[in-house]
């Protein structure tokens, strides 16, 4: 597999400069504590919208994205136009790739892409629209895939990997196959200060080495332990008590 990165690439036009916000929200208030000042990055253009139809596609090189968990890939297509697309496992330099909107035409090989009433059912897919002629939302990190339970005339029942059964329109477009995922082959992850701080993690402070202003652990004569039951800066509690908020996905959600 043949990875670049995008300073030795000659397709720096699809790159812009990426401004780090430090965890803080267009107002300027924190949202995010400890976070601020890593390493700078450029940001790639990756394109989730597959409507070049009925064109073969032409796999130039995979290349790595900081900003994602998984891989890029370059490609061209037969009337010259170039983008990245994310990349396949087990789809290589050289391989040809192609969106189909007929289902005669429609082979499920991985790279390709069509409309979910073409799919067979069982067939993992990833890139994965939520409504028609939009730009795909769902199953877009490193290595994960969806899987189409079934279709009908109208609608289509999608599984994540969250077990999450999702009821779409049959018009949405899906990518065959898993997504790669970089950090497996690529990262070493380093348990020192230095590594966690060029990624943007500034240091943690424990609430009971802080005063009584900025968490309700702190202040004291000495060393304390809080006195209380372990709580967050804003006094919800930690051990025990649920504080995941119920999600919803509307009508289009079938099971949870």
């Amino acid at each position: 597999m043949l990875i670049k990165k995008t300073s030795n690439s000659i397709f720096r036009n699809f790159t812009f400069g990426k401004l780090n916000t430090a965890g803080r929200s267009n107002t300027g208030q924190i949202t995010v504590r400890h976070r601020g000042s890593s390493v700078s990055r450029l940001y790639r253009i990756v394109d989730f919208i597959n409507y070049l139809w009925n064109l073969k596609g032409l796999l130039l090189m995979n290349e790595y994205d900081p900003n994602r968990t998984a891989l890029i890939s370059w490609l061209v297509y037969t009337n010259g136009v170039t983008c990245r697309k994310l990349a396949t496992i087990n789809l290589f330099v050289s391989n040809i790739v192609s969106s189909v909107n007929f289902s005669i035409n429609f082979e499920s090989r991985i790279g390709y892409s069509a409309y979910l009433k073409f799919i067979k059912p069982g067939t993992n897919l990833h890139v994965l629209e939520f409504k028609p002629n939009t730009p795909a939302k769902y199953v877009r990190s490193g290595s994960t895939f969806a899987k189409l339970v079934s279709n009908s005339l109208t609608h289509a029942i999608v599984k994540l990997r969250s077990k999450v059964l999702l009821k779409i329109s049959n018009f949405c477009v899906g990518t065959v196959g898993v997504l790669v995922n970089k950090k497996s082959s690529m990262i070493e992850k380093r348990k020192n200060a230095g590594y966690n701080r060029r990624l943007g993690w500034r240091p943690s402070v424990r609430g009971v080495a802080m005063n009584p202003i900025d968490h309700p652990h702190g202040g004291g004569q000495g060393k304390t332990s809080g006195g209380r039951p372990s709580v967050t800066p804003w006094a919800q509690i930690t051990k025990g008590k649920k504080t995941r908020r119920k999600i919803t996905y509307g009508s289009f959600t079938l099971k949870r």
